[in-house]
């Protein structure tokens, strides 16, 4: 039984690092873009390893019950002029932007967020 729990802890550990990779802290908002199901993010500073798509750098399903709690939080720190902190997932075209390979498919994904 605790070489069970063991493997289950160090499963967990992986999904969620390996789904969370990359951190950005007290970073402005700089535009929400809601288009069909997400909502596209633009941050100042840019955030590291992360492409730009007319200004967005990160993007997540705004129709989920954890979206939905991103956007609300995103909302009230845009409001009230207050930076934020988010974890997300690496971009895979790094520096890239609109006209050079950075679109939905590429753009780095929201995982968490938080007003310091």
């Amino acid at each position: 039984m605790p070489l069970r729990f063991l493997i289950a802890v160090l499963l967990m550990t992986s999904v969620f690092s390996a789904s969370a990779n990359e951190y950005m802290s007290n970073a402005s908002i700089l535009r929400i873009r809601i288009h069909e199901q997400y909502a596209h993010v633009g941050f100042d500073p840019a955030p590291a390893k992360t492409c730009s798509e007319w200004g967005e750098q990160m993007v997540f399903n705004y129709k989920t019950e954890e979206g939905k709690a991103f956007l609300s939080t995103l909302l009230a720190a845009k409001v009230a002029g207050k930076p934020v902190q988010a974890w997300y997932t690496a971009s895979t075209a790094i520096g890239k932007d609109q006209f050079t390979g950075c679109h939905l498919g590429t753009l780095s994904v929201l995982k968490g967020v938080a007003i310091p």
